[in-house]
């Protein structure tokens, strides 16, 4: 059965770490992430997979604002003449592509990229340890029953929290905010004064379990353990409506949600 695992980078979160009267300009510009979650590297698969995870980090170290969009998996693309759906794009032509599709539908500039699959989202969540989330939905996944309420997660039932799809009315519009919920608390958890002396290893099992990206390391100012940081996390996400194309269920996104979004991130990205 093919599990569908969720994103979850939370070393791309640990960019602006370093204070701000110690960070060069160029550390300083507002930038675009692409973080991308894949169904590979576990259950037996070694293929390229999809990226059934999509958010864009829209982060400006200025006014320690990290904005994440979260981007709907069955938006309709055209590839080659051919009606596909966004997820497959990774799977067609890899990050240049997807990175091209994502940069065209929200019309935003996107510099670099964080890439993870089943394998490193694992080894991550067991070094995060237990993280704390606000459960609205009374469910059971994996063996793994979630009631209604403050809920202090094991690194498997963070997993399992983060996969559930099928039995939230909201779909995978839910398991989206379930993402940004353990994206959120995580990077909370790991950003306290006593984590900070371990982002470099973090960033090792990252690296050692699979994880990609083509972000400068001195954005990455692990070093720098007193000085102020993102503390403030946005959420949004690209909204769209059923439509049936050839018989197969797409999200259709109309241009007012387009332009919505689009506008969003250029706040975030305007000093």
């Amino acid at each position: 059965m093919k599990m569908s695992l969720i994103l979850m980078i939370l070393l791309s979160l640990f960019l602006c770490i370093q204070p701000r009267s110690t960070a060069t300009a160029a550390t300083q510009k507002p930038f675009n992430i692409l973080l991308l979650g894949t169904d590979t590297g576990a259950l037996g698969r070694n293929d390229r997979g999809c990226t059934d995870t999509m958010i864009l980090a829209t982060i400006n170290p200025q006014k320690g604002l990290c904005h994440l969009t979260s981007i709907e998996r069955d938006i309709p693309i055209k590839i080659a003449g051919k009606q596909l759906k966004l997820n497959s794009a990774y799977t067609v032509g890899g990050l240049k592509l997807v990175r091209a599709k994502i940069a065209t539908l929200l019309n935003v500039t996107i510099s670099y990229y964080a890439v993870v699959n089943m394998h490193s989202v694992t080894q991550i969540m067991q070094a995060v340890g237990k993280i704390t989330v606000q459960n609205s939905l009374d469910f059971t996944f994996d063996h793994h029953h979630f009631t209604k309420g403050k809920l202090t997660l094991t690194p498997s039932q963070a997993l399992s929290y983060m996969r559930m799809r099928y039995q939230d009315p909201r779909g995978d519009y839910g398991r989206q905010l379930r993402q940004q919920q353990v994206l959120k608390a995580s990077f909370q958890k790991l950003t306290q004064q006593k984590q900070l002396h371990n982002l470099p290893k973090y960033l090792r099992i990252a690296k050692n379990a699979g994880f990609k990206t083509n972000l400068p390391l001195t954005r990455l100012a692990v070093s720098q353990v007193s000085g102020k940081g993102i503390h403030h996390i946005q959420s949004d996400q690209l909204n769209g409506t059923e439509q049936l194309i050839n018989g197969q269920s797409f999200q259709k996104i109309t241009s007012t949600e387009r332009h919505r979004v689009h506008r969003q991130i250029q706040q975030v990205l305007q000093n």
